[in-house]
C-alpha cells in the first residue's frame, strides 16, 4: 500500500483531483491527502490495512473523509464518505401548539450555493411522528434555472424531457425540494429528524427546542463507490 495514488473525488461544484500518499506498516499506516479545495494543503492521514481492506480517515475542513477499498492491479478501488457537522441559526416556529414537537417551523439549512429556508412539517402520521422538508422557489433559484434551461449554465444546457420538451418552469413561491422524513424521534427537549436529499446525502438534524425555537444541527453524510487510486511514479 505505500506509494502516493492520484484520485478523484465527485464534491459539490464538480470533480476535483487530490493525492493521497501512504507510508507504514499495515496495522499503522500514515501519509497525507492534498485538500481537493485548496492542493497546496496537506491533511494528515490515519489509515491501516485489515483483512485486505484499507481504511484511511482525514479532516478537510470540518468534514471528515474516510476512503476505504482494496488494492487491485491497476490500482485502488475505492469508497468515499464523508461526514460534515453544521450548526445551524435557530429557527422560528410558523405553527402548532407551543411546547409540542408537532407543528411546522422554518430552518435556515446549508447547501451549497448558501444557505436556504426550509420549511419542517413535523406531523402525526399513523400514531408515530412524521412529515417533510421543503423550500419554496424565490427569485435567485428561478433565474438560475431559466439559465441552464436557455444553455447559459455550467451545465451548458437543459434537460428536455423523452419528448424533446422542455420541462415546465415552476413559478414564485411553488414547494420545492420536497424530502419526506425517514424519521423523527424525540421530544421537544432532545429530538432527531433524518432525511435523504435529490442527490443521495443523508441529512440527520439533531437539537431542541428552546422559548419554542429550534435549535439544530446538520450532520450531512455522502458516500460514492467507484473510484480509482492511480498510482503515481
Amino acid at each position: 500500500m505505500n506509494g502516493t495514488y492520484e484520485i478523484t473525488l465527485p464534491l459539490p461544484g464538480g470533480d476535483r483531483k487530490t493525492t493521497l500518499t501512504l507510508s507504514g506498516q499495515p496495522e499503522r499506516l500514515s501519509g497525507t491527502l492534498t485538500n481537493p479545495y485548496a492542493p497546496t494543503e496537506l491533511c494528515p492521514v490515519e489509515g491501516k490495512l485489515e483483512g485486505g481492506t484499507l481504511t484511511c480517515r482525514t479532516m478537510v475542513g470540518r468534514t471528515e473523509f474516510i476512503l476505504s477499498g482494496e488494492e487491485k492491479p491497476q490500482g485502488l478501488e475505492l469508497t468515499l464518505t464523508t461526514h460534515e457537522t453544521i450548526p445551524l441559526e435557530p429557527g422560528k416556529r410558523l405553527s402548532g401548539t407551543p411546547g409540542h414537537l408537532e407543528g411546522e417551523y422554518l430552518v435556515g439549512v446549508y447547501s451549497p450555493g448558501g444557505v436556504k429556508e426550509n420549511h419542517f412539517v413535523i406531523r402525526k402520521e399513523n400514531g408515530a411522528l412524521g412529515g417533510e422538508m421543503y423550500c419554496l422557489m424565490d427569485e435567485k433559484t428561478l433565474e438560475f434555472m431559466k439559465d441552464m434551461m436557455a444553455g447559459g449554465g455550467p451545465a451548458g444546457g437543459g434537460a428536455p424531457m423523452p419528448g424533446g420538451e422542455m420541462p415546465p418552469l415552476p413559478k414564485l413561491g411553488d414547494k420545492c425540494d420536497m424530502n419526506p422524513f425517514l424519521s423523527v424521534t424525540g421530544t421537544p427537549d432532545a429530538f432527531t429528524v433524518t432525511t435523504k436529499t435529490g442527490n443521495g446525502s443523508l441529512f440527520t438534524f439533531t437539537g431542541a427546542l428552546e422559548e419554542d425555537r429550534p435549535i439544530l444541527t446538520l450532520h450531512v453524510t455522502d458516500k460514492t463507490g467507484g473510484l480509482r487510486g492511480i498510482p503515481v511514479g
